[in-house]
């Protein structure tokens, strides 16, 4: 009896995978589909009669964790090797601080998707950070953290006034921190303070995107539309 649930457990997974393999290929018409759930719930009389669901929902449940535990191991590790990737350029000699240029695009993407009906609010963010002049001053190897600081201050000055008001004695402090750690680093700290920065920020963004159809009804964001309005 094991060995015939065993059997069509198998053959219910490649009956999946021929359907995935049809769906990438853009091969997967209306009648196959159809015949594949014929074919998948032939298999699921068949576990029925056997008294092997139990066994089948066991297996398929230990399948889906492994694969969505390699998938988040893959994910930490892609990462990883994205921030690794930033940091070297930025401990190079020269340092190459141009990879921040991205990354500050990035942020002003987050603050674009959260205030998507107010393009003047969001184009006085992109004239404010100017990623044009800032460029300027990498390419001629001027930058320094206090150009940066102003940058920092006003994205964590943005991000304060997206978020709800029940927030903001944390985000104050949390900006008060900030500030204080990169006034006190030297430059050859810069690197690491930029990753987690920029890595930090774009956890703190995507909460904040995600929260939007709820967050959208607090007072603060009908604070910003009137005062943007006027």
């Amino acid at each position: 009896r094991l060995g015939l649930i065993e059997g069509l457990i198998v053959s219910y997974s490649e009956v999946e995978q021929f359907a995935e393999t049809l769906d990438k290929n853009k091969e997967l018409d209306e009648v196959t589909l159809e015949h594949i759930e014929i074919e998948k719930k032939k298999i699921m009389r068949r576990l029925e009669q056997l008294d092997g669901v139990n066994l089948f929902n066991e297996v398929r449940e230990k399948k889906n964790q492994v694969i969505e535990k390699i998938t988040t191991s893959i994910k930490t590790n892609m990462e990883k090797a994205y921030w690794d990737s930033i940091m070297d350029k930025m401990r190079a000699t020269p340092p190459d601080y141009a990879v921040i240029i991205p990354l500050l695009e990035q942020i002003i993407i987050y603050i674009d998707s959260a205030l998507e009906f107010n393009k003047k609010y969001v184009n006085d963010v992109i004239e404010t950070i100017d990623l044009e002049f800032l460029k300027q001053k990498i390419e001629d190897n001027v930058v320094s953290k206090f150009d940066l600081h102003d940058i920092i201050e006003y994205i964590l000055d943005t991000f304060i006034e997206l978020e709800p008001r029940v927030r903001l004695d944390t985000n104050k402090k949390f900006k008060e921190d900030k500030l204080n750690t990169l006034m006190s680093i030297s430059e050859e700290q810069l690197p690491n303070y930029l990753v987690e920065f920029f890595k930090c920020m774009f956890k703190r963004f995507e909460n904040l995107v995600t929260e939007t159809s709820e967050y959208r009804k607090l007072p603060l964001i009908s604070d910003i539309i009137n005062k943007k309005k006027a």
